[in-house]
């Protein structure tokens, strides 16, 4: 009821523009007008990223805006190989591989000094997920009770079959210290492709086969119902 007086974040008046350092280098190769290969090479390091501190001690009393806190490193490379050829005068075929693969990670992120390694972002990849790692499933009684119990829930809550979790830090509970980040991103890293395809008298026919390899992807949870 009435005026409500509230104190906002304490203000950054040496926040600047991120910066970004970025290296490529591409090679273009023919040969008998019939092969084609093209490499690329791209190398990217970013500093001064803008992020809200994770170090400020809980005596201050307010909470920091953004500051220039993060860097990153990104770098990767693409590779396409294409033969072009015909047999007789009308038919013309093409073959097209290529290949991508890339890795971008933190490499500071505010991290405070006491974290245990894998609670710090610096060293992870761009995006990485923290999830809880599942050892299996209950089978019996006695694997409930001798499990680590998750935070909040007791034998009472539990059936056999439910999954069972790790308790990282063996602590005895499992709780978001037991967090642990996931071997994938949920995105691909490295991709192949594979393009075919003719003309002949006017009929073109083509087809592409792709493949994402080692990416994580959560189904929503109504799927296990």
């Amino acid at each position: 009821f009435g005026p409500m007086y509230l104190e906002g974040v304490i203000a950054n008046a040496d926040a600047t523009w991120e910066t970004s350092v970025k290296q490529n280098l591409g090679v273009e190769l023919g040969f008998f007008k019939k092969l084609s290969v093209n490499l690329d090479l791209f190398d990217e390091f970013r500093d001064h990223i803008l992020l809200t501190p994770r170090t400020t001690a809980t005596w201050v009393g307010a909470s920091l805006t953004a500051a220039n806190l993060g860097s990153t490193k990104n770098h990767g490379l693409e590779l396409e190989i294409e033969w072009q050829d015909k047999i007789g005068r009308e038919f013309h075929y093409h073959i097209k591989g290529a290949f991508a693969t890339s890795e971008s990670r933190m490499v500071s992120r505010d991290d405070p000094a006491d974290y245990e390694t894998y609670k710090k972002y610096a060293g992870k990849p761009v995006g990485f997920q923290n999830r809880y790692y599942v050892t299996g499933n209950f089978l019996t009684v006695d694997d409930m009770f001798n499990a680590a119990q998750p935070q909040g829930t007791g034998t009472a809550h539990m059936i056999i079959g439910d999954l069972a979790y790790l308790d990282y830090n063996a602590d005895g509970v499992v709780d978001t210290n037991d967090y642990i980040p996931s071997e994938y991103l949920n995105y691909p890293l490295t991709t192949y492709s594979l393009k075919l395809g003719f003309d002949w008298k006017g009929l073109s026919v083509s087809a592409l086969i792709y493949a994402p390899v080692g990416f994580n992807k959560l189904y929503p949870g109504y799927y296990l119902y």
